[in-house]
């Protein structure tokens, strides 16, 4: 099962690794294979419908760690989590994080990850040292930019489709603390918020916005690392964490209460301007202190659209979102918005390129809201912008194959027996 419950699709069977010592027997295994994580994606790229699921969870093993230069080498089953629980109090961080510190490192490589600080630092795969892929005719390679240089540039991003990720090694960075200075701040315009946005992406390391599409109005967050040596506050937050025990349902995400929402999100915040000490956790995964938070959608799920436009156009082509966006039926529960910056990732289809980001939720998966997508995509074709495969669950191969022009290229290192419903679709393969 993918995070988002959409779509819902099961595989025949389930293959548990626990070594990467002991050989995964590919002859034996009857039809396609496709490496599993904790399956945080929004997408089919993590599913492999009516196929075979090999669950790398249990490579969760730390093998090296230099704290003097920062170089971890793991298993990638471990996850971001576990590793800032034990790196965070040696005065090192990850150098790029996502929105939840639930995925492991071997999903985190496979999508390629980027985070708040991708003007300044890139993707993941810029800080991967090395991997270890181990490929279905039973080879294992070391995979890095002096070695198998092809193979490791189509495994940034690959999808998990280019064999089995084993470990891998992370060049981490140095903090004083585990805290940010941050900036938070109200902007009244989609205007406005660019002209903020250039300004914080070059004096913060990290900044993200949230967003009202509605009213092209919301809140603008900007961070770097607090630089205090003597700050003695705790390393890691102890509070009780919250769960969501039962499914909701997708009345609660009607127009009239994502409106209220919005408006009361707004004005929760008193004044224009904040400035506040945070420990890193909320900020880098505000909701990982909600388990299951997920079922809030219902068991119908939800579904992310995510996608990238050009700096060049960015006024005009988001502004054409947002006029998308309000004309429809479907409303978004949640819409993020931040900056790509110049930093290329050595991935062959790696998702970001420099620009603006829009990720918008949206509950009850249906027609209406397909047809509302594809009218998104049409925009991305058009200002030659580019959609996130790992949010992704029904783009059509013809937008895949004009946003990924590399694909062919990808192609070429993809392994004859690893593959997924996310694969199969845009590729249009049959089974």
């Amino acid at each position: 099962m993918n995070w988002n419950h959409y779509p819902q699709l099961k595989p025949k069977h389930i293959e548990p690794i626990f070594s990467r010592f002991d050989a995964v027997n590919f002859a034996a295994l009857q039809g396609s294979v496709l490496p599993y994580g904790k399956g945080r994606s929004y997408s089919d790229c993590c599913l492999n419908d009516s196929n075979i699921i090999l669950a790398a969870a249990g490579l969760n093993r730390f093998l090296q760690f230099d704290t003097n230069k920062g170089l971890l080498t793991c298993e990638a089953g471990i996850t971001l989590a576990d590793i800032l629980n034990v790196t965070v109090p040696q005065g090192w961080f990850l150098p790029v994080l996502p929105g939840t510190s639930h995925v492991t490192v071997g999903g985190a490589i496979a999508n390629d990850i980027h985070g708040k600080n991708h003007v300044t630092a890139g993707t993941w795969g810029k800080h991967i040292v090395e991997l270890e892929l181990l490929r279905s005719d039973g080879v294992k390679l070391i995979c890095s930019l002096q070695h198998n240089k092809e193979l490791f540039q189509a495994s940034i991003g690959g999808l998990g489709l280019t064999g089995l990720i084993l470990s891998a090694t992370i060049q981490l960075k140095k903090i004083h603390n585990p805290y940010l200075d941050v900036l938070e701040e109200k902007f009244y315009s989609l205007a406005d918020f660019l002209d903020l946005n250039e300004k914080r992406m070059h004096e913060y390391e990290y900044t993200v916005a949230w967003v009202d599409p509605y009213h092209a109005r919301g809140h603008y967050l900007s961070a770097k690392h607090n630089d205090d040596k003597r700050l003695t506050l705790p390393n890691n937050l102890t509070s009780r964490r919250l769960s969501v025990p039962i499914y909701g349902t997708h009345w609660l995400f009607n127009p009239l209460a994502i409106k209220f929402f919005n408006q009361w999100h707004f004005h929760k915040m008193r004044g224009k301007r904040i400035e506040k000490i945070s420990h890193y956790q909320p900020f880098f995964f505000p909701l990982d202190g909600l388990e299951n938070w997920n079922r809030i959608y219902g068991r119908a799920g939800f579904l992310q659209y995510q996608c990238v436009l050009p700096t060049a156009t960015s006024y005009q082509s988001v502004k054409d979102f947002f006029s998308v966006i309000q004309r429809a039926k479907q409303k978004t529960t949640l819409a993020v918005i931040k900056s790509f910056g110049e930093l290329a990732s050595p991935g062959i289809l790696s998702f970001p390129k420099a620009g603006i980001t829009l990720a918008m939720d949206f509950a009850n998966p249906n027609e209406e809201l397909l047809k509302l997508f594809n009218e998104l995509d049409a925009l991305v074709v058009h200002y030659q912008g580019c959609i996130n495969p790992s949010k992704d669950a029904r783009m059509s191969a013809s937008t895949f194959k004009q946003v990924f022009p590399k694909w062919q290229e990808f192609a070429i290192f993809k392994d004859e027996k690893f593959s997924s419903s996310f694969w199969r679709r845009v590729m249009e393969i049959k089974i």
